[in-house]
């Protein structure tokens, strides 16, 4: 891989006064600045002790490019440099400089084209010092170091700090949904062969593959569909061990999961769902996990889990880590969309949600719940497994009938099944009414 392929100039260009970066800082949009470029009162202010609290953590954004405006800046009083962005600035000059002492005739702009033909010498600082691989939506840190976005966030998970310096990290939710990835960075790594070629070959496979090992999995109470939005609450020690374990990441999607199987009995369910990590909730504001935490998911494929073998604490018999051989079930890509079955159902919701019949009063509310939880009933022509998994999450069914779902492999016998749940509800609610 080459991380040189754009010109020295134009690749560590400050953006706010479009020299050569000196003393690069990364700031939470993503934009490297030199440091002398950030505003005065972070520069100056920081150290006369002026500054108040807020104007400490805060300021405008000096790139004229950057779409927020207002900057978290990080609970340090100091200012870190970017290391990574830092020593690859450095390297770069050191090969110009020995390339124009051995020719010093030779034009600038023709020593970067041969820095461009496949020299690799600083690949080592583009890797992340977590995973130990190229790095896979680079983020720096408030302390000035660089991770992969899935290896912080885990890291902020476990309720560890900045490995390379101790500096203790913003929480979980920072690096899901504000932290964005180094500009720079990410474009040395769009611009390399091996890193597209990665992201293309990785972007349409399952997020469990065929099973080799045992992965850890994660025991809740719920039985958790495909598409459905729920919070998962997490507060015994056990269950949090369970979760630290059983979390893994998709590197090129930067976002975290879990293999969640349902508590079955008398044995665990075989049949489960990896569910995304939207958001963790701590009680009391607190940034660590270790007192307890409310999991936002979203269910996103199906899996089976055979063989599970538990690990208990101690003198404790609360299981605290789970491991199974998991493999993912395909989605059944059958189109049946002209299926009058299919239609029935759609009919059914209609009436629920415009014209409730007098045994069930609040089915418009329920309806609108439902869609502001879940998102919108997919449209008639989306796939068939999109309209059923959304009709059997919204549906008053016990947890025993969702399990019997996620179970049944073929889509017609899904398809067989929720229409006869749909039935069996409008016999109830007719005769309630009578």
């Amino acid at each position: 891989m080459n991380p040189h392929h754009h010109p020295v100039d134009s690749l560590f260009g400050c953006p706010v006064c479009n020299s050569r970066l000196k003393n690069p800082v990364t700031l939470s949009c993503g934009y490297t600045v030199c440091k002398h470029c950030l505003p005065s009162q972070l520069s100056t202010g920081i150290a006369g002790g002026t500054m108040s609290t807020q104007e400490q953590r805060t300021f405008i954004c000096p790139v004229t490019a950057c779409q927020q405006r207002a900057h978290l800046f990080g609970r340090d009083r100091e200012i870190h440099v970017d290391t990574v962005i830092d020593a690859l600035i450095s390297a770069q000059s050191y090969d110009i400089s020995r390339m124009q002492q051995r020719w010093p005739m030779v034009k600038k702009r023709r020593i970067e084209r041969n820095m461009d033909d496949g020299d690799d010498r600083h690949d080592h600082l583009l890797e992340c010092p977590k995973c130990s691989n190229i790095f896979s939506d680079p983020i720096t840190t408030h302390c000035g170091h660089v991770f992969c976005k899935v290896c912080l966030m885990k890291l902020a998970i476990q309720g560890e700090p900045c490995i390379k310096c101790h500096n203790p990290l913003p929480r979980f939710n920072h690096f899901l949904n504000q932290a964005a990835v180094n500009r720079i960075l990410q474009q040395m790594l769009h611009n390399s062969v091996s890193s597209a070629s990665s992201a293309s070959s990785s972007s349409s496979s399952p997020l469990i593959a065929v099973p080799q090992q045992p992965m850890p999995v994660f025991v809740t109470g719920l039985v958790i569909l495909p598409r459905q939005h729920a919070r998962l609450p997490i507060y015994a020690p056990a269950h949090i061990r369970m979760f630290r374990e059983a979390v893994f990441g998709d590197r090129q999607q930067g976002k975290l999961y879990l293999a969640t199987v349902h508590r079955g009995r008398p044995s665990m369910a075989h049949y489960g769902t990896v569910v995304e990590i939207v958001s963790i909730e701590t009680p009391h504001a607190s940034h660590a996990l270790d007192h307890g935490m409310v999991l936002d998911v979203v269910g996103c494929e199906r899996f089976t889990a055979s063989d599970a073998a538990a690990a208990t604490t101690g003198m404790s018999y609360d299981i605290s880590m789970l491991t199974a051989f998991c493999s993912s079930i395909p989605t059944d890509n059958n189109i049946m969309r002209d299926d009058e079955r299919v239609d029935e159902i759609r009919r059914f919701l209609s009436e629920i949600a415009h014209h409730p019949p007098p045994a069930i009063e609040w089915g418009t509310l329920w309806f609108d719940t439902m869609e502001r939880i879940h998102g919108h009933l997919p449209p008639r022509h989306a796939p068939v497994e999109d309209q059923l998994w959304w009709t059997a999450i919204v549906l008053p069914v016990s947890a025993t009938e969702r399990y019997s779902l996620l179970c049944i492999v073929p889509l017609d016998a899904r398809l067989s099944l929720v229409l006869s749940w749909t039935r069996q509800l409008r016999e109830q609610w007719s005769s309630q009414h009578q």
